[in-house]
């Protein structure tokens, strides 16, 4: 997905949820790991990206220290 909106310099937070689910959905886990990233920069509380995330990274060896810092956020 390449929305002309997405590249705009204001920061929609609802439409990046929507991009990294439509990511997520259609298992495009790296781009939706890129995404979830980008919006926890610009809102490192947000439970939606903080949860999709998890899910992304729990399979690999490295998902414990990338998300233990941030379950104390949300």
């Amino acid at each position: 997905m390449n929305l002309i909106a997405l590249k705009a310099p204001n920061f929609s937070l609802p439409l990046r949820l929507a991009e990294a689910e439509y990511q997520l959905l259609t298992n495009d886990l790296a781009a939706a790991e890129r995404s979830y990233e980008a919006i926890l920069k610009f809102d490192e509380r947000n439970s939606t990206a903080l949860n999709n995330l998890a899910w992304i990274l729990a399979p690999r060896s490295d998902a414990v220290p990338r998300v233990s810092g941030r379950r104390r956020l949300a």
